[in-house]
This record gives structure tokens, sequence and C-alpha cells, in this order.
């Protein structure tokens, strides 16, 4: 699934970024997506946050409900160690791109203007 284009940095293969990363949105608009995606640096899966802004501040958090590559259960597990404001949508981990209402929404209940 992780292809290391480096020894300091890897990235998703094609197959798994459309069937996993992606899979809720049109496969040729995944695959343009795949085209440029960045590359995750080796050090992404080692490092640990020093501060961590959750603790101090108001927090929110979009469940993906059909997420491949992050689990919901996980994702959860996260929002609610942060306390966070949290909403669930039928989406993969690009639910920016797939539900973008519902993360428009919440963006702004974030900012103090939604409901």
């Amino acid at each position: 699934m992780l292809v290391w284009s480096s020894r300091t940095a890897t990235q998703l293969n094609e197959e798994a970024f459309v069937k996993y990363f992606a899979g809720d949105i049109n496969p040729v608009k995944a695959r343009a997506l795949y085209a440029v995606q960045g590359r995750i640096s080796s050090t992404l899966f080692a490092s640990r946050t020093t501060v961590a802004a959750w603790k101090s501040k108001p927090t929110f958090y979009a469940i993906s409900k059909q997420d491949k590559t992050t689990s919901p259960e996980l994702e959860r597990f996260l929002a609610d160690r942060m306390k966070a404001k949290t909403i669930e949508v039928d989406a993969s981990h690009v639910s920016l791109l797939s539900k973008p209402k519902e993360i428009a929404d919440l963006i702004l209940l974030a900012a103090g203007n939604g409901a």
C-alpha cells in the first residue's frame, strides 16, 4: 500500500489511493489527486507532538465513517480525547471533497458562525 519514494518519504500507491483514501469520489478525480499528492515524511510515523493545542483550545472533528486509511474508531477516540464537537459523515478520508457542505458547516461552527 505504501510505496517508499526515497529513504525519507513515502506515498500510497495509486490503487490504494483511489480505493481506500479517496474511495467515495469519482475515480477520475481521485487519480488526478493521486498524481499530485505530496509525499509523506517517514518521520511522521515516529514523531510526537510536544504541545497539543486541543488541550487549551476548542476543537472540532469530522469523523469519516467510511475512512479506510484512518479507522473511524480511532477518529472517535481522538475526538473524544480532545472533547471535540464532532460530526459524522458517510465519507472516505477526503470528506472535504466528498461532503463539502457538511465540512463547511463544521468550519463555520468552529469560527462561531454556525448553528
